[in-house]
């Protein structure tokens, strides 16, 4: 079976989080249906950080052939947030198997070329 990489990258803050059991629900499949190996998340608050927690659940629970990334803009990305989404930052960053950091420190259109 081809393998497939599922990207959650550039959901806007703010946005409305999906029932994590239903968003769980469609990762299995992707899993299982699509062929889906290979997970990136771009540890932003709110969706990302939901969909990678999933994605790191999942590994550990019934797909351990499954692979996280993170994908990180620049290294002080949470810093100004408030501490609990600073503590799910660390943690899952913690949990990936691999991360790609893409700038030491911040700079115009790190966000952007995160998401390409």
């Amino acid at each position: 079976m081809r393998e497939y990489t599922c990207t959650c990258i550039g959901a806007a803050r703010g946005f409305e989080l999906p029932e994590t059991g239903a968003l769980k629900i469609q990762m299995e499949r992707l899993i299982e249906e699509q062929g889906v190996r290979r997970f990136l998340c771009g540890m932003e608050q709110g969706l990302e950080l939901a969909f990678g927690e999933l994605a790191a659940e999942l590994r550990d629970e019934k797909y351990p052939f499954i692979t996280l990334e993170s994908v990180i803009p620049y290294e002080e990305q949470a810093a100004e947030w408030g501490e609990a989404d600073r503590e799910r930052y660390y943690d899952l960053a913690a949990r990936c198997d691999r991360e790609k950091m893409l700038r030491r420190s911040y700079a115009q259109g790190c966000i952007i070329e995160r998401d390409c």
